[in-house]
């Protein structure tokens, strides 16, 4: 397990892939109204985004996978 900095970019990535589908389909200025203010009240759960944070493998500086 990963621990600082790691951990906080990983659950970024997973909350991104998490919603990919509804962010592919809005233009910038709903993609910041969404994480600012859409998220933050959304009922999510915690099993759903740990399960894919531990599926993120970070293997170079550019190369990100998410199985």
């Amino acid at each position: 397990m990963w621990g600082g900095y790691e951990v906080v970019f990983n659950i970024g990535l997973a909350l991104l892939k998490m919603h990919e589908d509804q962010l592919l389909k809005m233009k910038f200025e709903q993609i910041l109204t969404f994480f600012t203010d859409t998220l933050p009240k959304e009922s999510m759960d915690p099993d759903d985004l740990i399960a894919i944070y531990k599926r993120i493998r970070v293997k170079t500086k550019n190369h990100i996978h998410v199985s």
